[in-house]
């Protein structure tokens, strides 16, 4: 099984690829027959409204309905979310279609990233940021 980490950061990061391959996307989708939630990706300076991230993840289906040779197409750039994304997408499992391994397809993978659990401070003698403004 290959895996391949190729990042190409998208001009809008809002999309990854959606809009471009929406008939590919569609058809992807529709095959998906089990996926798991994505964990949170929490990197060392996290915020308290995180960041909006995508990642398009392109493969081919082996004959057990495994993705197979994954690749990271597009990103909104942040690398620990594309590689949080094809862990995930390695997770799912498709429905088979006749020479799915010799087939393209691919997801696109969204979320926040970077954001702050609410209890990030707790235990450090840290006051929690407010974004109430200070009178």
């Amino acid at each position: 099984m290959g895996v391949a980490l190729i990042v190409a950061t998208t001009t809008d990061a809002t999309d990854c690829g959606a809009t471009a391959q929406q008939a590919l996307l569609h058809r992807t989708e529709s095959l998906v027959i089990s996926h798991v939630p994505m964990e949170p990706v929490i990197g060392e300076m996290p915020t308290p409204q995180g960041t909006w991230e995508c990642a398009r993840v392109t493969f081919s289906i082996n004959a057990r309905g495994e993705p197979i040779d994954l690749a990271v197409a597009e990103s909104s750039g942040d690398m620990a979310f594309a590689m949080a994304a094809m862990r995930v997408v390695r997770q799912y499992r498709f429905r088979q279609e006749f020479l799915g391994s010799f087939r393209t397809y691919s997801l696109v993978i969204q979320g926040v990233a970077n954001k702050m659990s609410p209890d990030y401070f707790r235990g450090t003698g840290i006051a929690m940021p407010s974004s109430r403004p200070s009178h």
